[in-house]
């Protein structure tokens, strides 16, 4: 009788650990369970950050966690700033459903007439995993808090249909070069990248050029050190081109160095 009673209580232990988070994990993050602490401490990279999130990207996917704000209402409880809203992943792999290791039998596929026709979404909701393909491989995976837990910050919680609606209006980032106002001949200068308003975390490739000198130092990356010794116009003017935003938006700036022959 006492280890009937034993048995009935394990498992009563074991159903009560297995409900804690009811939103399906990705490598242990739950939407509105996990904070940005986990982040570190599962993935220990240096992600890319924007007001909105942090993104990590590997070569097989991208993944961005969108994070609560700092504004978060008291009424959400445990889901405070700094906690996993959700996360999004851009896969780079051609996979099909059946390689994602979701439970396919409760995926229902999403109406939405915003769609191509060559693209369909599909939503586990008890567990809170949305998939969106293109001509039947999979393009991006979205992770948000399941049925259970949905009530746990409603006014946080995002409808599918919205996420897996491609983005129509958009503002284009601002990219600017910011360059010293004079440089003498034969010393070293610095151009500095500067992008704003992306508002979501990107990776852009930075390739830069100058119109005279050399750069020495720092190309592929936001500041490069240019040479101007021999140089015989009176500025040296960078150019740099960004790639990796949006296809609408212009992606090149420029600035330039005036050129003195003494101190």
């Amino acid at each position: 009788m006492k280890l009937v009673w034993k048995i009935g209580v394990i498992a009563l232990l074991i159903a009560i650990t297995a409900c804690d988070a009811y939103s399906k994990s990705w490598r242990g993050i739950v939407p509105f369970h996990s904070t940005r602490a986990d982040i570190d401490r599962i993935l220990g990279k240096t992600p890319c950050q924007d007001e909105n999130g942090i993104g990590y990207s590997s070569g097989n996917e991208d993944v961005y966690f969108v994070l609560a704000p700092v504004d978060v209402p008291t009424s959400c409880g445990s889901v405070t700033a700094g906690t996993v809203l959700r996360i999004e992943i851009t896969t780079k792999k051609q996979l099909r459903i059946s390689d994602l290791g979701l439970e396919e039998k409760r995926l229902i596929e999403l109406s939405t007439s915003s769609l191509p026709s060559d693209t369909k979404a599909y939503i586990d909701a008890e567990e809170g995993v949305v998939v969106r393909t293109q001509s039947g491989l999979a393009e991006a995976i979205f992770y948000v808090p399941g049925t259970r837990d949905r009530g746990l910050c409603p006014i946080l919680y995002i409808d599918p249909a919205i996420l897996v609606t491609p983005v129509i209006c958009h503002l284009c980032p601002t990219i600017a070069v910011i360059a010293a106002k004079t440089v003498q001949l034969g010393s070293f200068t610095t151009f500095t990248l500067r992008v704003s308003g992306t508002g979501r975390c990107t990776h852009p490739t930075i390739k830069w050029s100058v119109t005279v000198g050399q750069i020495v130092e720092g190309q592929g990356t936001t500041t490069i050190k240019v040479d101007t010794k021999g140089i015989t116009d009176n500025r040296v003017i960078a150019i740099v081109q960004v790639d990796g935003l949006d296809l609408a938006c212009a992606n090149t700036a420029s600035a330039w160095t005036e050129i003195t022959s003494h101190p």
